[in-house]
């Protein structure tokens, strides 16, 4: 009707009018109109007329939607009749200072108060039930306090950098419901804090207190970057979802027994020194059963880092390895740890962490994991002692790499090393009762400068060219089981038939003929021996992959096996005359690849050659068969 009226100043009705309809004034200039006989002002009416200043609206009993949006209003008083704050009602009001509601209104709707930012006092919000999203998101307001049970839609107060204080008897949240309140010092929820997202004190940055009679949930990120978290005082808590105390710096204890955690609940807690929930026998004797009823939390399909980068934890008993969950704790000294297994990275980078011990107690059974994965110790510079279970058979990639091991290491029951499984760790000593496979791992072991000693207990044995890095080894102990002549380390079977189970790699012979007793030569047996200039076996022997590769100086080969495996002479880089006897069957994957071969004489005996690749050359003309 008059909208964007720019010289319209002032309005006077009469007693006939008592309705103001959809955008009656938007964007005009007036700065006085009378209002006493008007009850009904709909949506936009005086959005826009930043000449307003006070208005007088003692008859008013419904507002319209933004019906006093981007206006100039310092105050602004409801009367009795008035139920609820209407939608955006006062949004982008930058002038408004005061509101006065009456006890009667229950609601205040989404953007009522949006970007209201001189707003400072609003009398009556105590029975306020329902306030919508972004109501009051860049207002100046430096307290709240209510006591009903209140529903809070997201953003409902956030970015309010002035609120120091917030008392509730009751909330439910959406989201982000107190986000970047960067001066927000204390909340108390007198009954219970419901939450149906997360984010909701994300950033507030100078939240020292968060008290409530109950939390059952701890929502995704709910605290994180509460950098003076120093007291969360609530009686139970259910569940921990992800990131939800990230960089909760000052946060020294966490007593409760959650049924769930989740991803980085606790990440970068840099002064959590204690957490109670984390071993079941802990929490059987001395702590109440969680809302749930459990006693034992629960891991929930994602439970990486839940503990990263909490520098001040020391001592701890678990029964939770997940992935990188204690990665960077640096002042973790000893683990005593019951659980079942390990994952990727538990305790990368710990690197003041001593000693690990895998133990059970009634209220948890043995370490079933059968391996130590990936990174799981990785940069733990000072770990010196370990008692590895029996379980485990698999050292995985990095595992141990950069540890000290000072003491040295049973391996107990381990029948594979991946790469750099150990490499730059200060081991001083390997026990080994089991024959490990190494696949194609030639790094396992590489510079572990301290190591001097390798113990074949029972009937394990590695490869001594996997040591051809490490400048002290200087020891090699051998069970009853093995004999040591000629460089050749021999492994005694009654059974199966004596094997040859690694060589020395420095034992000064140019010349290797198999002796006669020998039914098997390893897998790697004679990896890198590269003083070796020819070979002689005269009998069916069965030989391993990769049993003679590497070796840079082998010219001359003569076999009288059956079968040749994948990578036997792989990468003899002088190898060029090969004599093969009549009762050579196969030659497997890549057997005499990277050799310097030209031409090789295959027996009438020979029934399969893995694939053409098997005599891979070097050379750029083919060599002939």
């Amino acid at each position: 009707m008059f909208q964007n009226c720019y010289n319209l100043e002032e309005v006077i009705l009469g007693p006939s009018t008592i309705t103001m309809y959809i955008s009656t004034f938007e964007n005009s200039a007036i700065s006085k109109i009378n209002l006493e006989y008007i009850k009904n002002i709909h949506d936009n009416a005086f959005f826009g007329c930043k000449n307003i200043k006070h208005v007088d609206i003692q008859n008013v009993t419904m507002f319209g939607s933004y019906c006093f949006s981007e206006s100039g209003l310092i105050d602004f008083k409801f009367i009795q009749d008035v139920n609820e704050v209407a939608e955006g009602m006062f949004q982008h009001c930058v002038d408004l200072e005061t509101v006065t509601l009456m006890p009667r209104i229950g609601i205040i709707e989404g953007n009522a108060f949006y970007q209201c930012i001189k707003l400072r006092n609003i009398d009556s919000l105590y029975h306020i039930t329902r306030i919508g999203h972004n109501a009051f998101e860049y207002t100046s307001l430096t307290q709240i306090e209510n006591n009903e049970i209140l529903e809070l839609d997201y953003n409902a107060f956030s970015n309010i950098v002035t609120l120091q204080s917030a008392i509730f008897r009751t909330i439910q949240t959406n989201c982000e419901t107190f986000l970047n309140c960067i001066n927000l010092k204390t909340i108390e929820i007198k009954e219970a804090y419901y939450v149906d997202l997360g984010y909701n004190f994300y950033n507030c940055l100078s939240l020292e207190s968060f008290k409530s009679g109950q939390a059952r949930v701890i929502a995704d990120y709910d605290f994180a970057n509460c950098r003076n978290l120093v007291t969360f005082d609530v009686p139970f808590v259910a569940l921990l979802l992800k990131c939800c105390f990230k960089n909760c710096k000052p946060l020294t204890h966490f007593d409760y027994n959650p049924d769930y955690f989740y991803s980085a609940a606790f990440q970068g807690c840099s002064k959590l020194e204690t957490v109670k929930f984390l071993h079941y026998g802990n929490f059987y004797l001395n702590t109440k059963k969680s809302l749930l009823g459990s006693y034992r939390p629960i891991l929930s399909p994602i439970t990486e880092y839940v503990f990263s980068e909490c520098t001040s934890l020391k001592i701890i008993d678990t029964d939770y390895g997940e992935k990188g969950m204690f990665a960077n704790c640096f002042s973790l000294t000893e683990v005593n740890f019951y659980g079942k297994s390990l994952s990727y990275g538990a305790f990368l980078n710990c690197i003041n962490l001593k000693t690990i011990r895998f133990l059970n107690d009634q209220y948890s059974g043995p370490f079933k994991g059968d391996s130590i994965p990936c990174n799981c110790f990785y940069g733990c510079v000072n770990l010196e002692e370990i008692n590895l279970p029996e379980t485990v058979k698999t050292i995985e990639n990095s595992a141990f790499y950069n540890t000290s091991l000072k003491n040295g290491i049973d391996l107990k029951n381990v029948q594979n090393i991946k790469p750099d499984s150990f490499s730059y760790s200060k081991v001083s000593s390997l026990k080994i009762s089991k024959e490990v496979n190494i696949n194609k791992n030639l790094y396992t072991l590489e510079h572990c400068d301290e190591l001097k000693e390798i113990i074949f207990a029972g009937q394990g044995s590695i490869p001594l060219a996997l040591l051809k890095n490490c400048p002290k080894f200087s020891t090699l102990k051998l069970s009853d089981k093995f004999t040591y002549q000629n460089g050749i380390v021999r492994r005694i079977d009654s059974q199966s038939g004596n094997s040859i189970v690694t060589y020395n790699i420095s034992y000064e012979s140019t010349e290797i003929i198999i002796p006669d007793d020998i039914k098997n030569i390893a897998f790697a047996a004679f990896l890198c021996s590269n003083l070796i200039k020819s070979i002689k076996i005269n009998h069916d022997v069965k030989i391993g992959n990769f049993a003679f590769c590497n070796m840079e100086s082998l010219e001359e080969v003569e076999i009288n096996a059956k079968e040749i495996p994948a990578y036997c002479f792989y990468n003899c880089s002088k190898l060029s005359k090969v004599t093969l006897s009549n009762i050579v069957e196969s030659i497997q994957y890549q057997a005499f690849s990277y050799t310097k071969l030209k031409q090789i004489d295959l027996p009438l005996s020979l029934k399969n050659i893995f694939r053409p690749i098997s005599f891979m050359s070097y050379q750029k003309n083919p060599f002939r068969i």
